[in-house]
């Protein structure tokens, strides 16, 4: 697990796993639960969040696949760009929109704060550009 890793050790250890044939699998249907992205200090203080860690459980990845099956592995490397330069929103009490570009192109990303997680609940491009 990443979470008690640092956050420069957590990016590279999660940027190695999803440029790999691990995070395929996972979409496809192999795991519980994939890390997807590190947040920056600022956007774990603003959240409430216990942990930098943001993961994709396999709830979403399966209900992303479903709604959003034009989204790839690569889309999802993007999460941390979005993350790193993007826009956030608080939408309810535990979850916030990111907004931000991924090869030019405009994302929306909802992540959930749960009492000892942060996960991913969808993404997916926006119309436009």
């Amino acid at each position: 697990m990443v979470g008690g890793m640092s956050r420069r050790k957590a990016r590279r250890t999660i940027r190695r796993a999803m440029g790999g044939a691990g995070f395929q699998r996972f979409l496809d249907g192999r795991g519980d639960e994939f890390p997807v992205a590190v947040l920056p200090a600022q956007a774990q203080k603003d959240i409430g969040a216990d942990t930098h860690t943001v993961l994709l459980s396999r709830a979403s990845a399966t209900k992303q696949r479903a709604h959003h099956p034009e989204m790839t592995a690569g889309e999802y490397r993007g999460l941390q760009g979005m993350l790193d330069r993007g826009t956030r929103e608080q939408q309810t009490a535990n979850r916030t929109r990111v907004f931000g570009e991924i090869g030019g192109k405009p994302y929306r990303a909802v992540l959930k704060v749960t009492s000892k997680e942060v996960y991913l609940l969808s993404m997916h491009r926006l119309p436009g550009k």
